[in-house]
């Protein structure tokens, strides 16, 4: 079908320090699957068997984000990692930027493929996502873990949305996939703590979804909803405030930086936070074996 993407291969070499282990866009004992929702395709991986656990990527990324977990995550539960519309190998769509659409397409997922409730993990935007979908259905979901969430007390002045917004920030936008691998790869292992665990594959595995027509267009849509959704965010939140949340932050994050744990804690007071140490932005992908032992330990916790 146009505009979608399936399989993502490519290794780079070069400036960035590999692993030796390329990375695979569907690991071993996991399947690629797509459901059918409102007459267009969500690409999606899936492995296990057990409660159902909805993975959602951050902005910019897709399934391939969770590489290393899912096969581990699968041996507990059923495991459904998620390439949100617009993104990896999902249909590109008409679709506005805003948190609640993408959040209501996680229930519209679980609808498709006749989930009732799960428990549901999302990173960074994907984080804010997961939350506001919770918000939104709270009876569709179990447990709640956001890593290192975009939230209202971080995203105040992100410089991204006021260049972005701008008709010269989005003609560069449209330049990003065509930088590659150089400035894309730059900017994606700085959000590693130590760059040097950056697997191969992992930069053009990223960089592939983005030359998808449509993508571009989709992200910079997020960025013009930007400020006025994080602006508006923090009473949306109010249904999950005596919910016990779970969320989880790489130790060394400069991206979403756990400062902003004391106004979580004030709006989420039952909330519980675990660090991840020696881990940047995306400990999932940096410390995937301890990520994957402190996430389990938080959806078996009562």
């Amino acid at each position: 079908m146009a505009g979608e993407l399936s399989v993502v291969n490519g290794t780079l070499t070069g400036s960035v320090a590999f692993t030796r282990r390329k990375r695979l866009a569907v690991p071993n004992g996991v399947e690629e699957r797509w459901a059918k929702i409102d007459g267009h395709r969500m690409r999606y991986l899936f492995a296990g068997t057990g409660p159902a656990l909805i993975l959602v990527h951050g902005l910019m990324g897709y399934s391939f984000s969770w590489s290393e977990n899912l096969a581990e995550l699968g041996r507990h539960f059923t495991v459904y990692g998620l390439d949100l519309f617009n993104c990896g190998g999902s249909e590109r769509i008409e679709q506005d930027g805003r948190l609640e659409t993408a959040a209501r397409s996680i229930v519209a997922f679980m609808d498709a493929v006749n989930v009732s409730q799960a428990h549901v993990v999302g990173s960074s935007h994907g984080g804010t996502i997961v939350m506001l979908a919770a918000a939104l259905s709270p009876e569709r979901f179990n447990k709640i873990v956001p890593i290192a969430p975009a939230n209202p007390w971080t995203e105040q002045d992100r410089w991204q949305a006021r260049v972005f917004s701008t008709w010269w920030g989005r003609l560069g936008g449209y330049c990003v996939p065509y930088v590659a691998p150089v400035v894309h790869g730059y900017f994606l292992t700085r959000l590693y703590a130590d760059r040097s665990r950056v697997m191969a594959g992992t930069v053009a595995g990223y960089n592939a979804p983005l030359k998808v027509a449509g993508t571009i267009r989709y992200l910079l849509a997020v960025m013009e909803q930007w400020t006025k959704d994080f602006n508006e965010l923090e009473p949306r939140l109010g249904p999950l405030r005596d919910s016990p949340l779970t969320f989880l932050w790489g130790e060394r994050d400069t991206v979403v930086r756990l400062s902003c744990k004391n106004d979580l804690q004030r709006c989420f007071p039952r909330a519980t936070f675990k660090v991840i140490p020696d881990a940047g932005h995306l400990p999932y992908e940096e410390r995937p074996e301890l990520f994957n032992q402190i996430l389990l330990e938080s959806l078996h916790e009562a």
